[in-house]
């Protein structure tokens, strides 16, 4: 169910699952090359992208209660009105819907009909921590740590697709479990948020509203690739206002910004830097996302080993964030999600993720250190750690050899 005990400004939704975490794999086959964030060394560069990858194609009613005792009230659903307290004919007495009878109807539960009302009454607490994770592909490794039922899980979707079943069997098996889609489209320049919409979104408009209510927070453009940013933060925020009203319209919570790490540039040293003030530029669009029941997003990416929020460049790479919460107390009141995170010293797949600069215990303890840390931010929902995906994708971020100990860390008390 959607924000079960977690989150107030979502709504609860019935769920019905045939097998928890048992959806199909995507056959994610990405391309080689291609970052999917900014250089962290130029934190004004220009963002690399995905290549693109080969993607596939794209509760019951109420229970009705019949007959019984009672004189007039016993005709509702059969016989006649009794006069003066006789008993009505015809009547069933109140009997409740057979289980299994295909159906989840009002007077059954998850737990006293769960042929009917599904894997969610295997229903499992969230997971302590606010680490969570994303997937380039739904691998076995992926469905292994959402059976730790972390706060945030993400999928990355080619156009025309999105895993409905993925995230409903993890909604489903967890408990307040917050869902992320993105869905992926190559750099281009559209004139209106109307036009990003129209090109990469609209599919999703044919969806179920069962399915929409599936997604908690749907991404606008990635790290600008939309073709809209910060060099002019005035026109950036009108696109991203037509993308808030046409994803509200379409039945979804808009997720904005997706910043890449250390953007935007410039001066943050105090809120009067340009730096700030860029970011500042698009908060009525933060704050009307908010309004639809969405929010904003930044990626926190390390370039070191420092396990201090003012090391070196942590406060002007991973916890940028913080600097921006700060200086514009509104945001306070806005859910802030860091669609990605984790270690990259450049965008480069195969050299500049964790795997090439540590061990995977260096990693481990570095991320035991950094949800420590990002508990402390309270608008912070929580960080989707880049990424899961099949061997040969984005071989030196890959999280898969290291998910069973991802799944006990996510779960431990920060």
């Amino acid at each position: 169910m959607r924000g079960c005990g977690f989150l107030a400004w979502m709504t609860m939704v019935p769920c019905a699952c045939a097998q928890v975490l048992g959806y199909d794999d995507l056959g994610f086959a990405a391309g080689s090359g291609g970052g999917v964030h900014a250089d962290a060394a130029d934190i004004d560069g220009a963002d690399s992208q995905i290549d693109a990858p080969s993607w596939p194609d794209a509760s019951g009613p109420d229970a009705v209660e019949s007959g019984g005792t009672g004189g007039g009230d016993a005709g509702e659903t059969g016989g006649t009105s009794g006069t003066g307290g006789t008993s009505g004919t015809g009547g069933t007495g109140g009997a409740p819907p057979a289980c299994p009878d295909g159906a989840c109807n009002g007077t059954e539960t998850c737990a006293s009909c769960p042929a009917d009302c599904g894997a969610c009454c295997a229903h499992a607490p969230l997971a302590c921590g606010r680490l969570g994770a994303q997937t380039l592909d739904a691998t076995a490794e992926f469905k292994q740590f959402l059976a730790a039922c972390p706060r945030v899980a993400k999928w990355v979707s080619g156009g025309g697709y999105a895993d409905f079943g993925g995230m409903r069997d993890y909604k489903c098996a967890c408990n307040g479990g917050v869902t992320v889609l993105r869905i992926w489209g190559p750099y281009a320049s559209y004139a209106t948020g109307d036009d990003l919409w129209n090109a990469r979104f609209a599919f999703l408009e044919s969806a179920s509203p069962d399915d929409k209510a599936l997604v908690d927070y749907l991404e606008a453009d990635n790290e600008c690739d939309a073709g809209h940013c910060f060099d002019n933060p005035a026109d950036y925020n009108a696109f991203l206002l037509q993308f808030v009203a046409r994803a509200k319209a379409a039945g979804f919570h808009p997720l904005i910004g997706n910043i890449a790490v250390g953007n935007p540039g410039g001066d943050v040293e105090t809120c009067a830097g340009d730096g700030i003030q860029k970011l500042g530029a698009i908060i009525p669009a933060i704050l009307a996302a908010r309004d639809a029941g969405g929010g904003w997003a930044y990626h926190s990416y390390t370039i070191s080993w420092d396990k201090s929020p003012t090391a070196g460049l942590m406060s002007y790479l991973p916890f940028r964030y913080r600097r921006y919460l700060n200086c514009f107390p509104e945001l306070a009141s806005v859910p802030l999600i860091l669609t990605e995170a984790g270690f990259d010293t450049g965008g480069n797949p195969d050299t500049d993720g964790w795997q090439a600069h540590g061990t995977a215990q260096t990693y481990l303890d570095w991320l035991s250190w950094y949800q420590s840390e990002i508990a402390k931010d309270d608008p912070l929902v929580g960080a989707a750690l880049f990424a899961f995906a099949p061997p040969g994708n984005w071989s030196s971020f890959r999280l898969d050899p290291i998910a069973s100990e991802l799944a006990s860390l996510v779960a431990s008390c920060p």
